[in-house]
């Protein structure tokens, strides 16, 4: 378990394609399940994380197969027994749904500063659960929400709510999630992100266009990957001698 002593600092989660997973997609800042640690008990909690950026992730088909309860795509602080302070930068992310009644985004606890930007959401169930304790300071820019769910955070400002118009409304690999030329993703994100977002899940600068994508994947005219890739047959009429 963890003690005092116990503290991690410029963390970076990037760049991962999670998919059907039992559980959530990632958890980023809970400890020992809430039972407390080592050296201190529930009722004195303490900070174990200093910064941790989370960006360019495509989390999928989370919750998979999971009935019996529900999670999330992403959940990042704890509740106030486990995990206080600490800052957390959640940008240019993409997050589908989650398998019964999965949420995106789990926010939780007291951060002393969270700053959401440049994600997409999809979900047809809900798009977040939990919420900040009072003090925590919250920015946020250009995240777009799609898929049916009403659940905008209050604490949501400038945002888009419209359908991102990826490669595949039903993906299935990775680049299933890059976006259509039309896409209102496009050129529609904040550079406020620019210090630490330079490049995008697939490796290409950021930016491409006249701004900042949306989501993990920044659109570009290119051909990243062969429209067909099925391997070729092997080839017949052959002896070896």
């Amino acid at each position: 378990g963890h003690t005092v002593s116990d503290f991690v600092d410029d963390i970076h989660i990037f760049n991962n394609y999670i998919h059907h997973t039992h559980e959530n997609g990632m958890v980023v800042g809970g400890g020992d399940g809430g039972t407390g640690f080592d050296d201190k008990p529930m009722s004195q909690p303490y900070q174990f994380i200093g910064d941790a950026y989370i960006y360019n992730n495509i989390v999928d088909s989370y919750n998979y197969g999971n009935s019996a309860s529900v999670r999330e795509g992403i959940q990042f602080g704890q509740s106030n027994w486990d995990q206080i302070g600490g800052n957390y930068y959640v940008y240019n992310n993409t997050v589908g749904q989650g398998d019964f009644g999965g949420e995106c985004l789990m926010p939780q606890g007291n951060p002393d500063f969270v700053s959401i930007k440049n994600n997409i959401f999809i979900n047809s169930n809900s798009f977040y659960d939990g919420d900040f304790d009072e003090g925590t300071v919250v920015e946020t820019g250009k995240n777009l929400y799609f898929g049916g769910a009403s659940d905008i955070p209050s604490w949501e400002g400038n945002y888009l709510s419209a359908n991102p118009l990826l490669i595949s409304a039903n993906p299935l690999i990775f680049y299933d999630y890059a976006l259509q030329s039309g896409s209102p993703a496009r050129d529609a994100g904040t550079s406020s992100v620019s210090s630490v977002v330079t490049k995008d899940f697939l490796g290409l600068s950021r930016l491409q266009g006249a701004g900042y994508d949306i989501g993990a994947i920044e659109y570009t005219d290119q051909v990243l990957i062969p429209s067909d890739t099925t391997p070729p047959a092997a080839p017949g009429g052959i002896t070896v001698k």
